[in-house]
């Protein structure tokens, strides 16, 4: 009796780890979008939103059509995305998964197949009301993008917090400075229920006027994203530095240091760095 009632704690932990995910058509991801093209430090943050069009049954999976032609399923906590260069369907998020896993992508700048390998560093739960939800903090090795290896939160049924539905692989990104569009994870709506992962609303959109005085320049700051200390080439040993959010409210300034610097604030902030008595500014992403 004991030993029956052993197997069936097992099973009932197996069946609660190994959870599928229901989506439903109308569910949404919202994602932020910054656009400085327009020069002298103005621009604007906006939204944009991505939802479930249509479902459909096929090869014995329940498949979702996200926008008009991205689809995708879920099999025992993994989910599946259809990969246009391999034809067929690739697993991009084993939310299951306690170690690592590989991925497989096209480089297309290089024209190669390669492999990426998500390693779990660790995982923690975020809360909203009575509900909760579970983060995978991952770094991803050769991703073919970001000059490198990077870090990412992978919400549990949901995906990334930054860069869009999937992981960012072979797409040779850099840190291209002020002038770049980001997209970081706003909120995901599902039954009327909204994950809210930022700070701001879902819709809100603002104008960027008051980072003003800024150039663009060649420095390298790496690594971005960051998960805390970053490290700027070309520069003098000491310089003065300041921070500022993405509505262009200063949020701290000091001494820049041995060319080394320790970003607390988590998300997309723009470091403005005095180099020859004029201010120099860098797009920095810090991750949890």
């Amino acid at each position: 009796m004991k030993r029956l009632f052993s197997i069936c704690l097992f099973i009932l932990a197996i069946n609660v780890y190994a959870q599928e995910f229901d989506y439903s058509v109308g569910d949404s991801w919202s994602y932020q979008y910054e656009d400085y093209s327009v020069g002298g430090g103005n621009g604007f943050v906006d939204f944009w939103t991505v939802s479930i069009q249509d479902t459909f049954y096929s090869d014995g999976h329940l498949k979702y059509l996200i926008g008009s032609q991205d689809t995708f399923y879920v099999d025992n906590g993994r989910m599946f995305f259809w990969d246009y260069h391999y034809e067929e369907y690739v697993m991009q998020f084993d939310f299951n998964s306690t170690t690592d896993y590989e991925i497989k992508y096209y480089d297309f700048i290089q024209d190669i197949e390669d492999v990426a390998t998500v390693i779990i560093d660790s995982i923690s739960y975020i809360y909203f009301d009575n509900d909760s939800l579970r983060v995978q903090h991952v770094n991803i090795l050769n991703s073919g993008t970001f000059n490198g290896d990077y870090f990412m939160d992978v919400y549990e049924g949901i995906g990334p917090a930054y860069g869009g539905r999937r992981f960012q692989l072979g797409q040779a990104l850099n840190d291209s400075g002020l002038y770049q569009w980001t997209s970081d994870l706003r909120c995901f709506t599902a039954e009327n229920k909204t994950y809210n992962f930022v700070d701001v609303a879902c819709d809100s959109t603002w104008l960027v006027s008051d980072v003003d005085d800024i150039l663009q320049t060649d420095i390298n700051i790496y690594p971005t994203p960051t998960t805390g200390q970053i490290f700027a080439d070309d520069i003098d040993p000491i310089v003065d530095y300041q921070l500022y959010d993405m509505q262009g409210k200063l949020v701290e300034d000091g001494i820049m240091e041995n060319r080394t610097l320790m970003i607390d604030r988590v998300g997309v902030s723009i470091l403005k760095l005095k180099i020859d008595d004029q201010w120099i500014a860098k797009r920095i992403l810090r991750m949890r």
